[in-house]
């Protein structure tokens, strides 16, 4: 059972630090544009990770946010999903990459698989 709870411990801190469950009042989205890198990190194989400068636009203004999460794969003109508060575009966040929702809910699910798994043992037992 603490195996269970675990996983689902790990899934939720996974979920909230890179942004899986974050939303914004009166939330839209918009597509914005990478224009600027910030290195972050070196590690030891060498490979440099950033966070992306991302300009978008809400009716006819600039904006600029930078992401939450590092990436190696960031490069300058990569478009990525922005969502904002549509009442105060410049609060505004960039999604995550697709793998780091894929991942997080995968946790969810496995946690939720092994919680069905522990019902069926104990009311199997009688």
């Amino acid at each position: 059972m603490l195996e269970v709870l675990f996983v689902y411990f790990v899934s939720l801190i996974a979920g909230f630090a890179f942004g899986v469950f974050r939303r914004v009042s009166n939330q839209k989205r918009t597509e914005g544009v990478i224009v600027d890198l910030r290195q972050k990190h070196r590690n030891q194989s060498g490979r440099t990770t950033y966070t992306g400068i991302v300009k978008y636009e809400v009716n006819g203004r600039q904006y600029q946010v930078e992401t939450a999460f590092q990436s190696s794969s960031y490069r300058r003109g990569k478009k990525v999903v922005v969502y904002f508060n549509e009442d105060d575009p410049s609060d505004s966040f960039v999604r995550a990459a697709v793998i780091v929702y894929l991942f997080t809910y995968f946790l969810i699910l496995l946690g939720t698989i092994m919680l069905l798994n522990e019902a069926i043992i104990y009311f199997s037992r009688g």
